[in-house]
């Protein structure tokens, strides 16, 4: 049999098309269609010369895929072959096949004006009284959130659909990411966005947005009022209500709270959102605390990360200002393990993780961690705005990485270590290139982590040693030597820092250094990985570093 039947070319769509049958009999005026549904992905048989068969794993139970499959096998006299197509694992252009055949025979069935699509998403905080938690099936579910979000990214060219509001919370039934027990909040939301869309709307109206945008404060303030729980608990403890409350947030609702818990209102109020212009904050307060002859304690609502190193940690010691003194905001820890795959939770937290060997510690509000190596066993702390990123690698790398409030560690590809010891002060910066090695037993250290005074100073005593001038960077192709100490400075590409050493300034390019404090005893060397070669050229990777400054003639 040279060529299929001709039923054989149109089974794909025959599967396909027998859910969306029973659908159509039923003469609905409108479908609802769940974009996270397209995450099931798809059942394949393999035809050998007649092809492939593709369809939804949806459409289709599992105890009728070997009849089906039998059916095949004895129609075109043949041995199939039945897998999965898992969304994941599909390419950019794959997936944006793969959905746009999908949106295409919805609309070519039913009817583009009967459809309403709508993004879901998975919940990984609830409500639990006045508590806010990640839900349990949240830590197994987790890579859903990859192919969920690369889903809308693609569905969004080809199609409107209603968005979920930001932050979207759960109540206290919700045990898994896909039960939708969702708050009240969201599904207030769908029913006004559906009887819009019902009575002659559009997913992508002004009105929708506006929707949204009401919902997305609801939720905001679910959340905010656990917060603000924690915190007035806090300033209750310290006596502190008393004094002249300066509140920093997008609205007055935590005066709202503060009233109806204590009969106090908050003196001053500052706006602040995720797009706030943190200089003008910052003049604002020093001309609050300035003129101000009562004591002020200022309450940040809620924290959100900003680009640049800078957030409202940063304002507040730029002002003067001590944590859990002057300034209060939520603080919460949450371990991550094991976890692996993405979340931006309701605190701000944004993490990548693709190893589940990896230990991850949130401090506060407003980290973001990426972690690209599947082979990394290190234990990360991040906390109060920190950012944490590790490259993608095959080789080994442990140990303790903290990247402490508003400070950066960057660590590129293929980067190694074992026993290594990491750690960003407030405000500081580590940024290690790709390819270096850490031998056992180093540590990296940027800021000092305490303050430092002169006391010859008259009058008022200022600290020495502020934390935006701390930043350490370490070049690519750099091998540290065993249990070598690099407290400031920066390593040029393709340099050895010798055993032991301990480094407090910048060494050049192509360097090897040692000592205590390290200095440059050689120049113009270099260094590779493999111990089993007697030339450089043998080393294809490692002659690419050093070929630029390689006398061939």
């Amino acid at each position: 049999m040279d060529e299929p039947p001709n039923n054989i070319s149109r089974l794909e769509s025959a599967i396909s098309m027998s859910v969306y049958e029973r659908i159509k009999q039923t003469n609905p005026d409108y479908i609802l269609i769940d974009l996270t549904d397209f995450r099931l992905g798809e059942y394949l048989i393999d035809l050998g010369k007649y092809g492939q068969i593709a369809f939804g794993c949806n459409f289709l139970k599992k105890d009728n895929l070997k009849r089906l499959t039998s059916y095949l096998e004895e129609l075109l006299n043949i041995k199939t072959k039945l897998s999965t197509i898992s969304i994941g694992s599909l390419s950019d252009e794959e997936l944006d096949t793969y959905i746009k055949r999908h949106i295409d025979n919805l609309i070519e069935y039913f009817g583009e004006e009967r459809l309403v699509f709508f993004k879901q998403k998975l919940v990984c905080n609830y409500l639990d009284k006045d508590e806010i938690k990640y839900t349990p099936s949240f830590y197994v579910q987790n890579d859903t959130n990859d192919i969920i979000y690369r889903i809308y990214s693609i569905a969004g060219k080809y199609i409107s659909y209603i968005d979920t509001p930001w932050p979207l919370i759960g109540d206290i039934s919700c045990t898994k990411p896909f039960e939708y027990h969702y708050c009240s909040a969201y599904y207030d939301y769908m029913i006004d966005c559906i009887e819009y869309i019902v009575n002659g709307g559009h997913a992508h109206d002004e009105y929708i947005k506006t929707l949204h945008n009401e919902a997305s404060v609801k939720c905001r303030h679910m959340i905010e009022s656990v917060f603000s729980q924690q915190i007035i608990g806090r300033l209750t403890r310290l006596s502190l209500l008393d004094k002249r409350i300066v509140l920093l947030d997008s609205d007055k609702y935590f005066d709202e709270l503060l009233f109806d818990e204590k009969q106090i209102h908050i003196h001053d109020w500052i706006y602040y959102d995720r797009d706030s212009d943190l200089d003008e904050i910052e003049a604002t307060i020093k001309n609050l605390t300035r003129n101000s002859e009562d004591r002020l304690v200022f309450v940040a609502q809620s924290l959100f990360y900003h680009e640049k190193r800078r957030s409202l940690f940063t304002v507040f010691f730029n002002c003067g200002l001590v944590k859990e003194k002057d300034w209060f905001t939520y603080n919460r820890t949450q371990n991550f393990n094991p976890f692996q795959g993405s979340f931006h939770d309701v605190f701000d937290n944004c993490v990548t993780l693709r190893s589940k060997l990896v230990k991850l510690k949130t401090v506060g509000v407003a980290n973001r961690v990426s972690v690209g190596t599947r082979f990394s066993e290190i234990s990360l702390i991040c906390e109060d705005g920190g950012t944490l990123e590790i490259g993608s690698s095959g080789r080994r790398f442990a140990g303790l990485c903290r990247a402490l409030a508003d400070s950066i560690v960057k660590i590129g590809d293929e980067t190694s270590g074992s026993n290594i010891d990491l750690c960003a002060h407030m405000g500081a910066k580590i940024d290690i290139g790709d390819d270096v090695m850490f031998s056992i037993g180093c540590m990296v250290y940027a800021g000092d982590g305490h303050s430092i005074f002169d006391l010859s100073q008259i009058g008022d005593i200022v600290r020495k040693n502020l934390p935006k001038d701390s930043e350490i960077v370490i070049g690519n192709h750099v091998w540290v030597g065993f249990g070598a100490k690099i407290l400031r400075g920066t390593i040029g590409d393709g340099s050895i820092i010798g055993a032991g050493s301990i480094v407090n300034k910048s060494i050049g390019r192509n360097c090897i250094a040692a000592g205590v404090p390290a200095k440059v005893i050689k120049k113009n060397m270099g260094w590779s990985r493999n111990n089993w070669i007697l030339s450089l050229n043998q080393d294809s990777k490692a002659y690419a570093y050093y070929e630029e400054y390689i006398d061939t003639e």
